[in-house]
């Protein structure tokens, strides 16, 4: 009976992926429906050959693991400032302010919180954040990254020093390029979040690091950022909601973003 061998090379090469050498086996002519009379056929793999080998090796291949980058964010809210039942002069005032979203006296019914905005394309609103330096804890570096970013005139007090969740999430592709440029290892962040309450002062930002920022209820920050972004902090949003003005201990009592005991660069 004839038989077609396969021929077999040092290794077979495809576009980002090295396939190690087949071994040498062979088959009956008649079951791959060659009609060659020859003692031996060299078989070229038909692409469905390759298609099966893809997804073997495809399969076989370990991922990659990601290093994430520790990263410290901090919820600010503004707790409701008005009654139930606010006079003429406080609706007016109301109205007149409704729109202006870097005020802190609109929406005085409603929990408002801060978001900040990084002069990029994608994903540019977000809780005030930032990388966590060696030895910090979340709440030292979502302090020292709120007074970087917003400046010391704004004051809040902590309602949790721990983290109340976390968000993670890979950087994106042209971010990535950049960072193995710099030799950097990170290919994603992992944000940890941390609540606190609005005391006095504002938001100033540096115009560089973040160019706007804007006070939003939870009805409207959804409509500022990313749908991903939003997936995966709104849960978070919602555990520091049920946090009260009361539940903050005393320890943490008006905590302030310009405290000196913070590095103030990154």
């Amino acid at each position: 009976m004839v038989q077609t061998h396969f021929s077999r090379a040092s290794s077979l090469r495809i576009p980002a992926l090295r396939i190690p050498a087949l071994k040498t086996f062979s088959l009956r002519a008649s079951s791959l429906g060659t009609s060659s009379l020859g003692t031996s056929t060299l078989f070229s793999p038909s692409p469905s050959c390759w298609t099966l080998l893809l997804s073997f090796y495809t399969t076989m291949t370990p991922p990659v693991a990601v290093t994430y980058r520790p990263v410290s964010a901090m919820i600010v809210k503004r707790h409701p400032i008005l009654p139930d039942t606010p006079t003429q002069e406080q609706y007016q005032k109301e109205q007149k302010e409704q729109d202006d979203t870097k005020s802190l006296t609109r929406q005085p019914k409603n929990t408002l919180y801060l978001l900040v905005k990084k002069p990029r394309t994608d994903h540019k609103w977000q809780f005030p954040q930032g990388g966590s330096d060696p030895g910090e804890t979340v709440a030292q570096a979502a302090l020292r990254e709120l007074e970087e970013e917003c400046g010391r005139d704004i004051q809040v007090r902590l309602e949790t020093e721990d983290s109340i969740g976390t968000y993670k999430y890979p950087f994106p592709e042209a971010f990535l390029a950049h960072c193995k440029r710099k030799k950097r290892k990170y290919g994603g962040a992992k944000v940890d979040f941390i609540s606190a309450e609005w005391v006095s002062g504002q938001c100033q930002p540096d115009g560089r690091e973040i160019i706007d920022f804007a006070w939003l209820t939870q009805e409207e920050w959804v409509t500022y950022v990313s749908p991903e972004y939003a997936q995966g902090v709104k849960c978070l949003l919602e555990r520091a909601t049920l946090l009260s003005p009361s539940s903050s201990s005393s320890s943490s009592s008006s905590s302030s973003s310009s405290s000196s005991s913070f590095s103030s660069s990154q």
